[in-house]
Parts: C-alpha cells; structure tokens; sequence
C-alpha cells in the first residue's frame, strides 16, 4: 500500500493567498515549494472533485496470511500451539481493478497476471466506460489513474482520446493521493479478518 501525505493547510492557503494576488501557477509552485499539480488540484472546489473517477489495481491476499503477527510468551513456550501461526508456502492471491467516484464505487475488474496496455484497455472500454456512463450521463468528467507504464502507453493515450475522456494532469512521481487506496486498504482488512474466522 502507498504512505500517504496530505497537502497541509497553511500550504493550501498560501497557494490560494498567491493565486489571488495574481501569480502565475509555476510562480507558485517555486514560491510554496510543490509540483504544479499540486498548485492546480488545491485550487479545486468540491464540484471540481465530485466530477473525478479515481482508479487503481490492488493484489489481494485471499488464502494464507501476508501480515506479521506478534505473540507474547514465556521462555518455555516457543513451540506451544497457541503461539504458533500457521503459514501457507504458495498463498493465493488476487489483482483487482476497480474505480470509485465521490458517492460509491463503479464496475470490478479481475485481473490475469499483470496488467499490460491491451488488457488495460478492454478495462477501459468494458468497466470504465459503462461506470462513467451510469454516473453522469453526457456530463463532462475526469480521470484519475496511476502513472503506471501500460497507464502511458502510445495505444491508451490514442483510445482516450478517441473517446474523449479527460485525465486528470498528475505528475509521475508525486505522492499517490488517490483516494482509492484507502479502499483498497479496508477491502485487504475485511479480507484478512474473514480469514482469521475461518482459522478459529
């Protein structure tokens, strides 16, 4: 899962006080200091926000448990039943691909194997676009991705051109903040405390 940050709020209002006294959006990237996305997307109201699908992949570990576990016990018991976990050699585990907008979530996809440009692209067509359609209509909207390489590739960029979708400007390698990885995060948690029922 990525770190997060967050932009603090004496930032936020110091690329606001900046904009308002009338400087250029790179100005005040080199003034705060920050990327020039960051500068864009702190400007936004929560209209601008509510018109984003945010996507991403995520794996999943569906059998066997990836998380450490801490036991507290005395000197004479490191082989007692009780403060042992069981491990699985070969776990099973799952690529998802899913998206999320401000009021709920859109169509999952699961992933075979890892995700390359054409792959990334019948996700698109198949689960992206009928989600986009359910939820606005023919109003505009905005996409979020990753940076990931089959994100870039020369085949997605002509598909999303061809079918209008706007995405949104984000830097390579700026902090993730997409909000779908807190999604992913209580998705690997239910999952992993499902698992732990199954063992008791």
């Amino acid at each position: 899962m990525a770190k997060f940050s967050y932009l603090p709020e004496n930032k936020r209002y110091k690329i606001i006080h900046l904009k308002e006294e009338g400087y250029s959006m790179r100005q005040i990237a080199a003034k705060v200091p920050c990327g020039l996305s960051t500068v864009e997307h702190s400007l936004w109201t929560i209209k601008d926000w509510e018109k984003v699908i945010f996507s991403d992949e995520s794996q999943f570990c569906i059998s066997g448990n990836q998380s450490s576990a801490y036991v507290r016990r005395r000197t004479h018991e490191e082989f007692s039943p009780q403060c042992l976990k069981p491990t699985v050699k070969y776990p099973t585990k799952v690529m998802v691909w899913g998206c999320m907008f401000s009021h709920g979530v859109g169509r999952l996809h699961i992933v075979s194997g890892t995700v390359k440009a054409m792959d990334y692209n019948e996700i698109l067509q198949n689960k992206l676009l009928p989600t986009a359609r359910d939820i606005f209509g023919n109003q505009s909207w905005i996409f979020k991705d990753d940076n990931a390489p089959c994100h870039r590739a020369t085949a997605i960029q002509k598909w999303l051109k061809d079918h209008t979708v706007n995405r949104m400007n984000w830097s390579g390698q700026s902090t993730d903040l997409n909000p779908i990885e807190n999604l992913w995060f209580k998705i690997g948690y239910e999952i992993s405390k499902k698992k732990t029922l199954k063992q008791t």
